[in-house]
């Protein structure tokens, strides 16, 4: 699917990278999985590693939901936003696509509802095969958030925000809107979503728990840059164990190199 694309492109994170984000209390991340409701922003500036990040948090997808998970039904869904990609790699219709499709998989029940809707429509047309419309996408999330089968808890993360092709006002309330509880739906609803940070993003979110991506990769930096100059220095000498001052200077060039960074 084209919604893979953003994410193949994604680099993988460099090893032992990213694991303090699940380790540093004072981000909060784990309390809010485990507890928290509503959102939290992951920010940072441009090539400060959010998707990165992301990526990762996918590939630890059963970590997350093993700290989350309280009991009942908990599903997740996935979105890359990509300014570069095709029309729904950026656009209200691919991601609803994309979530709809991504939740109906992991839940026969939501797979019947959804179907329900699409019965319908085709007893309302000539047509034995429909498609769907951003209309008939809307009604079949809305009923997903709205539904009273079971008690469900959907978790949605989403990746590059500020790539939405259109106002950036309308995604900020399409995500202030779905964390609300619907009135006696048995769905809740929380998003983890990473981007820049605009100042409509900001005036929507500011007070949202999170954190700033470029305010804690330091460490990470200096481990990959470390980790490069060592397989510089086996490639120069071979077989020869460096020497104590070039390990020294392998330090202080990684130190000026991640001091001049400034997180990305």
């Amino acid at each position: 699917m084209e919604r893979t694309h953003r994410y193949d492109r994604i680099m993988q994170a460099h090893e032992e990278t990213f694991d303090w984000v699940f380790q540093k209390s004072d981000l909060e991340l784990v309390p809010w999985l485990l507890k928290g409701s509503s959102i939290y922003w992951i920010q940072g500036k441009p090539g400060s590693g959010k998707s990165t990040l992301m990526k990762f948090l996918q590939s630890n997808r059963q970590t997350i939901l093993r700290r989350w998970r309280q009991g009942g039904d908990q599903i997740s869904a996935w979105f890359y936003f990509n300014e570069r990609g095709s029309y729904v790699e950026k656009s209200f219709e691919g991601l609803f696509r994309s979530i709809i499709r991504e939740l109906t998989l992991q839940n026969e029940r939501l797979t019947d509802l959804v179907l329900d809707i699409y019965l319908e429509r085709v007893k309302q047309s000539a047509k034995q095969k429909q498609t769907w419309r951003i209309k008939d996408l809307e009604c079949a999330l809305t009923a997903i958030l709205s539904q009273r089968r079971e008690d469900l808890e959907i978790l949605l993360f989403l990746d590059a925000l500020d790539e939405y092709s259109g106002p950036l006002e309308m995604i900020a309330e399409f995500i202030q809107s779905v964390v609300q509880p619907v009135p006696h739906s048995k769905t809740k609803v929380k998003v983890l979503f990473s981007s820049r940070p605009w100042d409509v993003l900001v005036a929507s979110f500011a007070e949202c728990p999170g954190f700033k991506m470029h305010e804690q990769t330091k460490g990470d930096m200096r481990m990959y840059v470390l980790d490069h100059l060592e397989a510089l220095h086996h490639s120069r000498l071979s077989l020869t164990p460096p020497a104590e001052s070039a390990e020294s200077e392998s330090r202080d060039i990684a130190s000026t190199i991640v001091d001049r960074a400034e997180g990305v």
